[in-house]
This record gives C-alpha cells, sequence and structure tokens, in this order.
C-alpha cells in the first residue's frame, strides 16, 4: 500500500506542482487518484502481452486453456485497484469531497474496465506469440492512451472539434465515469455506460475465440 501512496503524491507533486494540471474545478489530489486508477489496472494488461511466449515450456509439458496465463495478470491485478480505491475514498474524504449514493454506480464502469482490459489483453497476448516484435511496441501503445485521454486533464481541457474522441474512447468514459460517481455525486452517462458495456462484451469474448482458435498451434512457435 505504501508503494500506491507514494505513485500518488509523486505524481500530484509532477503534475499540480510542476505543470499545475488543474482538477477542473474538483479537489486536486482525489481527482489525481481517480484518474490513474483505472490506467493502472489497464497498464497492467498491456505489459503481460508476452506472458504467454514467456511461459513457452508450461505450453510444451501440458495443455491447459491459453488465456488463463494472461487473466491470472489481471485477477491478481484486482488487488491493486481495490487498493487504490481505499485510497480514492480516503483522499477523497480528507478533501472534502461528499461520498453520494451514486457511487452504487461503480461496480458497472469497473465491469467496463475488466472487459476492456480482457479484450486488449487477451488480443495482443496471442499476437505476440506468433509476432514478437508487437512486444516492442507496447510502451508507445501505453503511452499513445494516456496522452490521449483525459486522464491527466479535465474533459473540458480536450482540444475542440475532438469531444466526440471521449465519447467513443472506453479509456475516457471509464475515467470521467468514475469521477462523476465519486467526485461529483452524480450518475454517469448511462448511455455511454451501456453501449461500452455492449461492445466490449462482445470483443471480449471474440478475443476469448480468437485464443481459442490458436492455442493448438502457440506450444510449437512460443
Amino acid at each position: 500500500i505504501w508503494q500506491k501512496i507514494s505513485i500518488v503524491v509523486i505524481n500530484g507533486l509532477f503534475f499540480y506542482q510542476v505543470l499545475r494540471v488543474d482538477g477542473g474545478g474538483l479537489p486536486s489530489l482525489a481527482f489525481l487518484v481517480a484518474s490513474i486508477m483505472a490506467f493502472r489496472y489497464l497498464s497492467t494488461g498491456l505489459g503481460a502481452t508476452t506472458v504467454i511466449s514467456d511461459n513457452a515450456n508450461v505450453l510444451i509439458k501440458a495443455y491447459f486453456p491459453r488465456e488463463i496465463i494472461p487473466l491470472a495478470t489481471l485477477v491478481v491485478s484486482l488487488i491493486d485497484l481495490s487498493v487504490m480505491f481505499v485510497i480514492l475514498l480516503i483522499v477523497s474524504v480528507i478533501q472534502g469531497v461528499h461520498i453520494a449514493v451514486t457511487i452504487a454506480a461503480l461496480p458497472l464502469v469497473f465491469v467496463l474496465l475488466i472487459l476492456f482490459s480482457v479484450t486488449i489483453t487477451l488480443f495482443l497476448a496471442t499476437i505476440t506469440v506468433f509476432v514478437r516484435d508487437v512486444s516492442f511496441l507496447m510502451p508507445m501503445i501505453t503511452q499513445l492512451l494516456f496522452l490521449g485521454s483525459p486522464i491527466m486533464y479535465p474533459v473540458s481541457k480536450t482540444p475542440k472539434g475532438f469531444g466526440w474522441v471521449n465519447q467513443v474512447n472506453p479509456v475516457a468514459v471509464i475515467v470521467e465515469s468514475i469521477r462523476d460517481v465519486v467526485l461529483r455525486a452524480r450518475w454517469p452517462r448511462w448511455e455511454l455506460l451501456a453501449v461500452q458495456l455492449a461492445v466490449w462484451a462482445v470483443l471480449a469474448l471474440a478475443s476469448l475465440a480468437y485464443v481459442r482458435s490458436l492455442e493448438s498451434s502457440m506450444a510449437d512457435v512460443a
């Protein structure tokens, strides 16, 4: 837990004291924790794209559903997500945020986060088995998602003409929904949340099917 606290403090000093990023009217530290909480979980999945190929010796020795390897990383990361959520609640209360009944919608937001992470992680982990160079692109992809989503800045700072990106970008929908239900005491945009949940539920199943369609050949090339 001290590692998580140090991450919050260091990011807070850098973004709000050095870069002077504001929280769009929300308490700065609570805004920061709400922003990075979801992205930390997603980035864990993005960092696990080589886990199948890294366990090639296990693939050769025994058969088991290959999706278990990358999914295990996301399951373990739920502990980190839970700790960050507790930190968010503590920081929010300290900064005078009223925790309202709208927080009841947070599990749905977390479901979207998990579905999106599962989809991306399974798909990229499978591709990386056959195309190893994909792993070298992950830092750039992670950075583009971080900078292209309203994580360290409020949605109001999005350049004019690009507001629609925040409606189709699942990272933006997730982060803004967390801010809404926890910090603003208002319900998320149900229509955006519903569409994103439906889309990524289908894509998560498609990614699972993709892994299983190639699992028989993974041991030969991993």
